[in-house]
C-alpha cells in the first residue's frame, strides 16, 4: 500500500458550498495498488452530505473501502483505469448492497497522475428507470392496441372504410381496397366521384346523395347495389352497402361505410356479425378503464371497466365529467397533459386520482392521445393501481412496523450475511451492549463487544454461526458482554434463511436473556416439597368437600319433605279447583327442579371421585327413551312445546344401566326443553347405524354461538346458557361422564345463536340382540302394583295400612302422617329411634317410614331392635332419609331395612311401597 497523499482540493470556498449543496453525491478517492501495480483497494479523502445520504457512510474519510464497505470493492478495475488512463468515465450501475437502487456515476482523475486520486459524482437515477420502465410498457400497451385495431379491420371479410364531411376517405380496410382493385394508399384523401367511376363503379352519385344524407339527418341508409368490379372484371355481383354517421360528442364528424358481397348473403352476414363482435370486444378490452372525452371535461364514450372503476351505471354514463370528477391538487397536471397534446406531442403516463361516485378516491396510471381527426377530443386510458399503491404504502408500514418491532421486543434479534457480516441489529441488543449501530454494521459478529471478553466464546460463536450458514438451525447458550463489562446469560438461536434455489441468503440471530432461568429452576425445585404438601393438603379439602356435599344434599332434603307432603296434601284436597291445581303444578315442578339440582351435586361429587358403580345388563334402549320422555314431561308440557318422537321398531340392545341411561336422556330432554323458547320444536330420534345406536336430541331453540360451543360438556360451565340460566351447569357434564361409562359417546352442533342445536349420543350395541333381550315377567310376578291401586270393599279405595312414621323433624313427620291419613291409612308418628322401638312393639305397623339421621338412636339402630322383637321381620320398614349416596344404601340395606327411599318422597314412591306391603302381608 502506498502513503496517503493529500488530497486535491478545491481551495475556493464558493465551490465547496456548491459542493455540499447539491444533491449528487460526490466523492474523491486515492486509488490504492500493490507493488505490481494492480488496483486492490482505494481510499476516502472527501465526501458531501449527499454522498454520506446516498451511502450510509459517515466519518469515514481516511479509511479504505475494504474496511468499510467491502460490498463496493467489485468497482476497483473502473476507477483504477479511470486513474491509470486520466480518461472520464461515465456509466450507470446498481448496486445490491444499496437496496438494488440505479445510480449514473461520472468518474474523473484529478491532481497529477501518480496521486491516483479520483473524483466520482454520482446520482440515484432508481426512479428514473422505474419510469422509463412503466413507460415503456404504457407504450407498449397503447401499439398493443393500435395493433389490435388495425389487425381486426384488416381481418374483417367485409369492405370496411370511414369519410370525413367532405366525403373524403380517412381510412380503409385491405378488403375495401380489394373490391375496387387498388392499394389503400390510392384510396385516403380522395372523394368517390374522383375515383370509382374510372373503376367501371356504376351508381357512384346515388352513392353520394346516401352519404349526404347520412351527414345531413344523422340516419343510418343501407342500399343495395349490382356492378363489376375491378378486382373481378366481368363478373356481376351484388353488394349491400350500410352507410352510418360517426359522431365524436355528440357532433358528426363522418360516416363510416360497410361493404358486404350478399351474393353468399349467409356468410357475409356471419363474417359482419364476428367482426362487429371483436371490433366491440376491442373498446370493452382486458380490466382498463377507456374514454373518448371533450377538453371541457364531459365524457363522450365510456366503456365498462371505466364505468366500474368509477362507480357508475352505464345508465349513468352520461353524466361522467372527468374534471369534476378530479381533486383538484390533480387538475394542473391534466392541463399540462392537454397542452401537450394541443402542441402535438405525446404525453408520459402519470398517475392521478379520481373520485368515484360514492365519494371515496382511486389512484389511475393514465394515458392520453388525440382521438385521430380531431382537435378537441382524447382518448384516454386508465388502469387502476390502488391496490399495487395500497401495496407498496402496506409495504413501507411493514417495514417501519419490523423496524419498530425488532427495536421494541424483549428479545435480542440480529441479520447476518452467510459469511457472518452483521447487517442489522436491534436496538435492544445495542443498548445491552452500549453500541452504536455504526460500530457493528458491517463486522463479522463474533468480533463485535458483545464476545471480546472472552477468546473461547469468540470462538464458539463463530462456528456456531458458520454451522447456521450451512444450513443447520442452532440454539445455544452463550455469554453476552453487556456495558460497563457486565455479563448476561442469553439463550441464543440461529435460523438459516433459504432462496428458492435452496442456498442461504442469511441468518437471523436471536436471544432471550435467560439469566434468571437458572434462578427461577433453583426456586422450583425448592417449591416442589411445598407443593406436594400443598396437594396432599388439596386432596384433604376435597374429600371435605365431597363430606360437605353430602351434608348439603341431606339437609336440603330434610326440609323438602314436609314441603312435597303438604303439596300431595293439599292436591288430594283442592276439590278440583283449577287455580289451585295450577299453583300446585308449579310448586311441584319447582320441587322436582330443586330435587334435581341436589341429586346433580351429588353425582358430580361421586363421578370425580370415581365412585359411580354401574348396574349393568342387557338393556332395550327404545323403553329407557320412553322412560325418559315420560319423566321429562312435567319440563315440556308447561312451555308447550311439541316432541316428535322418531324411534326405530327395531330393538336397540345396549349393555347398561337402566337408571343412568334414564338419566341420560332426561337430562338432554331436559336441557331441549329449558333454552327452547315456548310453544318450539323438541325431535327424538333413535336410528341404528352398523354397531352402534345413535341417538339424536334436537330443538329449534336458543342454539350455541361459535366461541361457546367447545364448552358445553364443562363442570359448571353453564356453556349453553350465555344469558344465564336456572341450572347449576352440570347436567351436560353428568351427561358427557355417563355416556362415556358406556363406553359411548356425545357430541353437540349447532348453526349458531337462536338456530337450535343437536345432542347426539352414540352407544355400542350388544352383538346378540335376541339372546339378549330380556324374558317377560310371569303373570303371577306382576300384580304387586295392581294391588295397591285394588279398590276395598267396592269403594274405589285401597285397603288402608297401619303405618308408621319416624323422623325427628316434626313437621316432616306430621306432613307425611297427614298425607298417608288422606289416603285412608291409620298412622302414627313419633320423632326418636327409641319411640319407635316401642311403638313398633306396641302399635305393631304394618309399614315403618323409617329417618336415618336422629340424635338419640339413629334409625339403623332402631331398626336393627325392631327386627329382634317379636312379628319384627314382618313389617316392612322403608328408609325415609335425606342421606342418598351408595355408601348410606349399603348401611340400610345391612341393617335389616327393606327399601331405601330419599327425601322429599313422592306419591307414586308412596303408593308402590304400600302396594308391596300388602303384596307381603
Amino acid at each position: 500500500m502506498s502513503a496517503v497523499r493529500p488530497v486535491t482540493r478545491v481551495k475556493d470556498s464558493r465551490y465547496r458550498v456548491v459542493l455540499d449543496a447539491i444533491d449528487q453525491g460526490f466523492c474523491v478517492l486515492q486509488v490504492e495498488v500493490d507493488a505490481s501495480g494492480r488496483t486492490v483497494d482505494y481510499r476516502i479523502l472527501e465526501s458531501n452530505p449527499a454522498c454520506e445520504r446516498m451511502t450510509g457512510f459517515k466519518g469515514v474519510q481516511g479509511r479504505t473501502v475494504g474496511e468499510v464497505a467491502p460490498q463496493f470493492l467489485p468497482l476497483l478495475e473502473i476507477y483504477g483505469e479511470v486513474a491509470r488512463t486520466g480518461e472520464p468515465l461515465r456509466f450507470e450501475t446498481q448496486s445490491p448492497a444499496l437496496g438494488g437502487r440505479w445510480f449514473d456515476v461520472y468518474a474523473v482523475r484529478i491532481g497529477e497522475p501518480d496521486e491516483r486520486q479520483v473524483a466520482i459524482l454520482f446520482k440515484d437515477i432508481t426512479y428514473r428507470r422505474e419510469a422509463a420502465r412503466e413507460r415503456e410498457a404504457a407504450l407498449q400497451g397503447e401499439r398493443d392496441v393500435r395493433a389490435l385495431l388495425d389487425a381486426i379491420m384488416e381481418s374483417a371479410s367485409v369492405g370496411m372504410c370511414f369519410a370525413d364531411r367532405d366525403l373524403r376517405y380517412q381510412r380503409v380496410n385491405r378488403r375495401f381496397a380489394e373490391i375496387h382493385g387498388l392499394a389503400a394508399a390510392d384510396l385516403i384523401g380522395k372523394r368517390p366521384d374522383e375515383i370509382l367511376p374510372r373503376l367501371g363503379v356504376r351508381n357512384v352519385d346515388l352513392m353520394l346523395r346516401c352519404w349526404r344524407e347520412v351527414i345531413e339527418t344523422g340516419e343510418p341508409v343501407e342500399v343495395e347495389m349490382e356492378g363489376e368490379t375491378r378486382a373481378a372484371p366481368g363478373e356481376r355481383r351484388t353488394w349491400q352497402k350500410q352507410f352510418f354517421p360517426v359522431r365524436q360528442g355528440g357532433v358528426i364528424v363522418g360516416l363510416g361505410a360497410v361493404i358486404k358481397d350478399v351474393t353468399e348473403r349467409k356468410r357475409t352476414e356471419e363474417a359482419l356479425a364476428a367482426s362487429e363482435a371483436r371490433f366491440r370486444s376491442l373498446f370493452e378490452l382486458g380490466h382498463a378503464g377507456i374514454a373518448i372525452s371533450e377538453f371541457g371535461g364531459r365524457v363522450v364514450l365510456a366503456n365498462d371497466a371505466l364505468l366500474r372503476m368509477l362507480g357508475f351505471s352505464r345508465a349513468e354514463a352520461d353524466q361522467l365529467d372527468w374534471r369534476r370528477l378530479t381533486p383538484p391538487e390533480h387538475l394542473p397536471r391534466d392541463d399540462a397533459m392537454l397542452e401537450e397534446l394541443r402542441a402535438g406531442g405525446t404525453p408520459l403516463p402519470y398517475e392521478k386520482e379520481f373520485v368515484r361516485r360514492d365519494g371515496s378516491r382511486i389512484t389511475v396510471l393514465i394515458s392520453g392521445q388525440l382521438l385521430p381527426g380531431t382537435r378537441d377530443l382524447t382518448l384516454a386510458y386508465a388502469l387502476d393501481i390502488t391496490e399495487r399503491k395500497r401495496a407498496q404504502r402496506a409495504l413501507r408500514e411493514s417495514e417501519a412496523q419490523l423496524r419498530m418491532l425488532i427495536d421494541n421486543m424483549a428479545a435480542f434479534v440480529a441479520m447476518l450475511a452467510p459469511d457472518g457480516t452483521l447487517l442489522e441489529v436491534g436496538a435492544p441488543m445495542l443498548r445491552i451492549g452500549g453500541l452504536r449501530r455504526e460500530d457493528v454494521i458491517g463486522h463479522k459478529f463474533w468480533e463485535c463487544a458483545w464476545w471480546q471478553h472472552d477468546a473461547e466464546q469468540q470462538a464458539c460463536v463463530e462456528r456456531l454461526v458458520g454451522e447456521a450458514a450451512a444450513g443447520a438451525v442452532i440454539r445455544h447458550d452463550v455469554i453476552v458482554r453487556t456495558a460497563h463489562d457486565g455479563r448476561l446469560s442469553v439463550d441464543a438461536m440461529l435460523v438459516p434463511v433459504f432462496d428458492e434455489g435452496g442456498q442461504v441468503t442469511h441468518v437471523i440471530a436471536s436471544g432471550v436473556d435467560v439469566s434468571a432461568r437458572k434462578r427461577v429452576e433453583m426456586a422450583l425445585r425448592d417449591n416442589e416439597t411445598r407443593l406436594h404438601q400443598a396437594a396432599e393438603a388439596l386432596r384433604e379439602a376435597d374429600r371435605r368437600k365431597d363430606d360437605f356435599l353430602a351434608t348439603l344434599a341431606h339437609e336440603l332434603r330434610n326440609p323438602l319433605a314436609p314441603i312435597r307432603n303438604g303439596l300431595q296434601i293439599l292436591r288430594l284436597a283442592a276439590g278440583g279447583d283449577a287455580m289451585m291445581e295450577r299453583t300446585m303444578d308449579m310448586m311441584d315442578r319447582q320441587m322436582r327442579h330443586l330435587v334435581r339440582l341436589v341429586d346433580d351435586l351429588l353425582d358430580v361429587s361421586r363421578i370425580t371421585r370415581g365412585k359411580v358403580a354401574l348396574r349393568r345388563e342387557p338393556v332395550l334402549l327404545n323403553h329407557v327413551l320412553r322412560n325418559a320422555l315420560e319423566s321429562s314431561r312435567a319440563l315440556v308440557e308447561p312451555h308447550r312445546h311439541a316432541v316428535h318422537v322418531h324411534i326405530t321398531t327395531e330393538p336397540l340392545m345396549v349393555h347398561g344401566d337402566v337408571d343412568r341411561l334414564t338419566q341420560v336422556f332426561s337430562n338432554l330432554l331436559a336441557n331441549a326443553a329449558k333454552f327452547t323458547p315456548r310453544e318450539g320444536n323438541i325431535w327424538l330420534t333413535a336410528t341404528r347405524q352398523g354397531n352402534e345406536a345413535v341417538v339424536s336430541v334436537r330443538d329449534n331453540g336458543i342454539g350455541i354461538p361459535p366461541e361457546r360451543i367447545g364448552r358445553v360438556f364443562e363442570m359448571f360451565a353453564q356453556a349453553h346458557a350465555p344469558r344465564g340460566s336456572d341450572g347449576l351447569g352440570i347436567g351436560l357434564a353428568l351427561v358427557r361422564e355417563l355416556v362415556q361409562m358406556h363406553g359411548g359417546s356425545v357430541n353437540v352442533s349447532s348453526p349458531g345463536q337462536d338456530q337450535g342445536s343437536e345432542f347426539t349420543v352414540r352407544l355400542p350395541l350388544v352383538a346378540d340382540v335376541e339372546a339378549s333381550i330380556p324374558e317377560p315377567a310371569a303373570p303371577e310376578a306382576s300384580p304387586l302394583v295392581e294391588r295397591a291401586f285394588a279398590p276395598l270393599n267396592g269403594s274405589g279405595r285401597p285397603r288402608g295400612r297401619r303405618v308408621l312414621v319416624v323422623d325427628d323433624n316434626v313437621d316432616a313427620a306430621e306432613s307425611l302422617g297427614r298425607l298417608l291419613t288422606v289416603q285412608g291409612h291409620q298412622v302414627v308418628t313419633c320423632n326418636s329411634g327409641r319411640d319407635a322401638v316401642a311403638l313398633a312393639r306396641s302399635y305393631a305397623p304394618e309399614v315403618i317410614f323409617m329417618d336415618i339421621g336422629m340424635p338419640d338412636m339413629d334409625g339403623l339402630t332402631a331398626s336393627r331392635l325392631i327386627r329382634e322383637q317379636p312379628g319384627g321381620s314382618a313389617i316392612r320398614i322403608v328408609a325415609l332419609t335425606g342421606w342418598g349416596q351408595a355408601a348410606d344404601r349399603r348401611r340400610t340395606r345391612e341393617a335389616g331395612i327393606d327399601e331405601h327411599l330419599v327425601k322429599p318422597v313422592s306419591t307414586e314412591s308412596l303408593r308402590k311401597v304400600l302396594a308391596f306391603s300388602e303384596a307381603r302381608s
